[in-house]
């Protein structure tokens, strides 16, 4: 596979290999976060426990005086 780019911008091999790993680390976070969130999802009583704590701090959140707009 050839890698191309413009004429008028030459880069550095290192450089483009540091862009094209960037983008794959955020690639394999994005996709084990959603792994990891399928699989809260699929378990009832973990997904039931999530939405009573995101309900408590919620709760937390919206008690302190400069919480408007939040």
């Amino acid at each position: 596979m050839t890698l191309r780019l413009p004429r008028d911008r030459p880069k550095r091999l290192s450089h483009r290999t540091t862009g094209v790993l960037g983008r794959l680390r955020r690639w394999w976070f994005l996709h084990r976060t959603d792994q990891a969130y399928a699989r809260l999802r699929s378990d009832p009583q973990a997904w039931a426990e999530e939405l009573e704590e995101r309900r408590f701090w919620d709760a937390v959140v919206a008690s302190r005086p400069d919480a408007e707009g939040w």
